[in-house]
C-alpha cells in the first residue's frame, strides 16, 4: 500500500478548507515546498497536491509554487484541480509534476482522456472518481 500525504494549495499557501468552504480557509504554512520536504523526510513515496484555485477555474495562480514543490523533493508529485484540457496537462508536466489527476474531464470527454493517455502514458495521467 502507498500512502499519499496531501498538500492543499490555495493562493500559494498550504491550507485546509472547513467542510470544503472556500470562505473558511485555515492556513497551515506559507511555503508548500517546506511541507513537501517534511512529508519526504517522513518517508513519503509520493505526494498528492490539490490545486484548489485550479478547481475553481483560477488556472495558473499556483504554478510557480507547484514548480517549487516539484523541485524541492526527490519524491514524485501528483497534482489535481482544474485540469480540463491537454494544454493544462502539458503545462503541469513541464513544471516538473510527475502525474496529473483528471476528474470531471475524464467523465465528460473520454476521447480526450484516451488521447492524453496515448500521448503521455498511463503513468502520467490519473483518473479520480
Amino acid at each position: 500500500m502507498i500512502i499519499f500525504p496531501a498538500i492543499d494549495i490555495k493562493d500559494n499557501k498550504c491550507v485546509r478548507l472547513t467542510q470544503g468552504d472556500f470562505d473558511k480557509v485555515n492556513v497551515y504554512g506559507e511555503d508548500p515546498s517546506l511541507m513537501a520536504k517534511k512529508w519526504a523526510s517522513y518517508g513519503a513515496e509520493f505526494i498528492h497536491v490539490v490545486n484548489l484555485n485550479g478547481s475553481r477555474d483560477e488556472v495558473g495562480i499556483n504554478d510557480a509554487t507547484l514548480a517549487k514543490v516539484a523541485k524541492a523533493v526527490d519524491v514524485p508529485i501528483q497534482v489535481g484541480g482544474g485540469i480540463r484540457d491537454e494544454n493544462r496537462v502539458k503545462e503541469l508536466l513541464d513544471l516538473g509534476i510527475n502525474r496529473v489527476i483528471v476528474g470531471t474531464m475524464a467523465i465528460e470527454n473520454k476521447v480526450l482522456l484516451k488521447e492524453l493517455i496515448d500521448k503521455y502514458g498511463s503513468e502520467k495521467i490519473v483518473v479520480s472518481i
